[in-house]
């Protein structure tokens, strides 16, 4: 996960920029991968570990309040609640539909390389801007919410990732728009 680099503040980060995790998701995330790292030398176990960041997408979860900024966002203003945002709202993100994530997880598994792989757009958005465009449709559904600033919270600042890695080995191509996945969560999440 790009959580690993948590505790860093310059992105891009490449597969092998060393990890700083600064919380315990992060850190959680990095013992995975060190679990792989130590099956794989003392059984011979192969792996590959996918640094996939902001896929999002219908049947995400949704009802949680503390993981996944879309599904709260969109959840906050069908409940016609503001939307929230953690200090000035200009957190980078790389929000990417999961319908790009499966040809890649296939080709990992037939191929079984590269070991390491970054997966997501190269495109960046800020929270606030993700945030007005989750207003603006929720407007339209005629929902009249706002988007409110909380205190900051410890988070990177920029969390991006290069991809070249993935379009290289993979041949992986993200074509997300922001807008229709905004969209196409609103409105199924609006169906549940």
């Amino acid at each position: 996960s790009i959580a690993i680099w948590s505790g860093r503040d310059d992105p891009p980060f490449f597969e092998n920029t060393p990890a700083c995790p600064a919380d315990s998701y992060s850190e959680a995330k990095l013992s995975c991968e060190t679990e792989c790292k130590i099956t794989k030398d003392q059984f011979g176990l192969d792996y590959s570990i996918i640094r996939a960041h902001n896929f999002q997408g219908p049947y995400l979860n949704y009802a949680s309040k503390y993981r996944n900024f879309l599904g709260i966002a969109v959840r906050q203003a069908l409940d016609g609640e503001n939307i929230t945002i953690f200090g000035d709202g200009l957190q980078s993100r790389q929000f990417s539909h999961v319908k790009y994530l499966c040809e890649p997880l296939v080709k990992l598994l037939e191929y079984n390389t590269p070991t390491i792989v970054n997966l997501g757009a190269d495109k960046s958005y800020t929270v606030l801007e993700v945030a007005t465009i989750i207003k603006n449709i929720a407007k339209q559904d005629g929902k009249n919410v706002e988007i409110v600033h909380l205190p900051p919270r410890h988070e990177a600042k920029h969390a991006t990732c290069n991809h070249s890695l993935a379009k290289l080995a993979l041949n992986f191509k993200d074509e997300t728009d922001i807008e229709t996945l905004c969209y196409e969560i609103y409105h199924w999440v609006k169906q549940q």
